[in-house]
């Protein structure tokens, strides 16, 4: 599920994939991003929780801290991931 266009250019972060049901990752020119999907009332689409500018390691450490169960797809992302983010990026 992408970010809609309006929030995509507001918030000048990108998606990455879904990590969970209601997770998903994003990342702008800084950090990855940790976003969860949002409905209620007003508040509709993906809010940023955490952000994470450096290795990898601190990012599947939050992700657990917040109990995000990551599918199939997305473990098998993250695993290919650098260490750190600045690799991640280049």
């Amino acid at each position: 599920m992408p970010l809609y266009a309006a929030t995509q250019s507001k918030n000048r972060d990108r998606f990455l994939f879904d990590l969970a049901p209601g997770w998903a990752l994003g990342y702008d020119d800084n950090q990855w991003i940790i976003l969860r999907r949002r409905n209620l009332g007003r508040q509709r689409g993906w809010k940023p929780v955490s952000f994470i500018g450096g290795k990898k390691t601190t990012l599947l450490r939050v992700l657990r801290e917040k109990g995000v169960v990551l599918n199939p797809e997305a473990q098998a992302s993250l695993e290919l991931f650098p260490d750190r983010f600045l690799d991640w990026c280049d």
